[in-house]
């Protein structure tokens, strides 16, 4: 087997050696005593205090356990040569180097907070959805809160379908109550256009100069005001809108339950497009023509000239909310000993439900 070399400082004066089951050197790394010790309480108390290393005279530091190319990426980065990582750091090799810089408590290291927010900054930018799970657990290895927050938060709105757990199992409990907030955010979204939608398709279905009350269980909406269709025709084209090609925001099972993202629902309702509809010739999609549409004068169909626009701009204004009601995930909820504790909404709704049943 051959046996990597891996020289990051000239004037090494400390060899990290790893070993195979056969106990022969598969990787040799070569750095600096002064820098571990700066970098890492842990390797100062490894390499001990009396320790008198030399170029000459380097002292041995085996190690096992580890991925000796993300030890070897760490060093580099410790050395201030971040430059000469080969190759792309992908989040599988960032997730890597960040379990052994949390394993050698480097984590505090000013070279390496600075180099592991840029790279899960940028990564969590450009990484496929199913990627963003290992640039999550590096985020908490490299103890960066902020950045576990920001990029919990990503995997909510970018998961295609519920998140899974591919990097490890430390952070499954609370990867399982990122699935509960995205699928809590679904529904309320799916229930604010099933409401909208019903609501709309009933406020001109009244007969004379009634309108619909919604809090009135006995009005009579069998009744149908025939003089008064621009209700039933917008409706028709909002569904058109909701169930365009490539969007499929209606109905919902196609994003509620399958594999489109909490973004990319919440882009198609901020995007929603009505052109001016000309009442006077508008065809259901019977095509049957239907005549011309008389306002009545004081439904929401007939308030302006284009309620389109206002439909429009009501989902913005929904999405745009529901985008902001999702949270940041709490690196402190998940460190042992922290002693935060965060209201949620998944605690708000099982609070809700105890309510219920107490």
């Amino acid at each position: 087997m051959a046996s990597y070399l891996i020289a990051i400082q000239s004037q090494a004066d400390v060899v990290i050696t790893y070993h195979n089951q056969q106990g022969l050197i598969t990787h040799t790394i070569y750095v600096s005593s002064s820098i571990l010790r700066h970098g890492s309480p842990c390797f100062d108390n490894m390499l001990g205090r009396s320790t008198q290393s030399t170029v000459t005279n380097p002292v041995g530091l085996p190690l096992q356990g580890d991925d000796p190319q993300a030890m070897a990426m760490m060093c580099r980065v410790l050395h201030s040569q971040s430059a000469t990582v080969p190759g792309k750091v992908t989040p599988a090799a960032l997730l890597a180097m960040a379990v052994v810089a949390d394993k050698y408590e480097c984590t505090g290291a000013l070279a390496l907070k600075f180099f592991s927010e840029l790279c899960i900054r940028k990564l969590s930018k450009t990484a496929a959805s199913h990627q963003l799970v290992d640039i999550f657990y590096a985020a908490f290895h490299f103890r960066q809160a902020e950045l576990f927050g920001d990029v919990g938060k990503e995997l909510i709105l970018r998961s295609e379908g519920p998140i899974v757990d591919v990097a490890g199992s430390e952070l499954s409990a609370y990867i399982e109550y990122l699935n509960k907030e995205r699928q809590i955010t679904l529904r309320e979204l799916h229930k604010f256009i099933e409401d909208d939608i019903v609501t709309r398709s009933t406020l001109c279905a009244i007969d004379d100069d009634d309108h619909y009350d919604p809090n009135n269980d006995n009005q009579d909406l069998d009744d149908q005001n025939p003089q008064c269709k621009r209700s039933a025709a917008l409706v028709t084209v909002l569904l058109r809108r909701l169930n365009r090609p490539g969007a499929k925001v209606w109905p919902a099972g196609a994003w509620l339950y399958g594999p489109k993202t909490l973004r990319s629902a919440l882009d198609d309702l901020q995007s929603l497009y009505f052109r001016p509809i000309d009442f006077k010739d508008f065809r259901l999609t019977t095509g049957v023509d239907r005549g011309p549409f008389a306002p009545c004068g004081s439904g929401w169909c007939c308030a302006t000239d284009n309620p389109g626009d206002a439909i429009r701009k009501e989902y913005a204004e929904e999405a745009t909310k529901a985008a902001e009601s999702v949270p940041r995930a709490c690196y402190h909820c998940v460190r042992p000993g922290s002693g935060y504790e965060c209201i949620t909404k998944v605690e708000g709704e099982a609070a809700a439900e105890s309510d219920k049943t107490g």
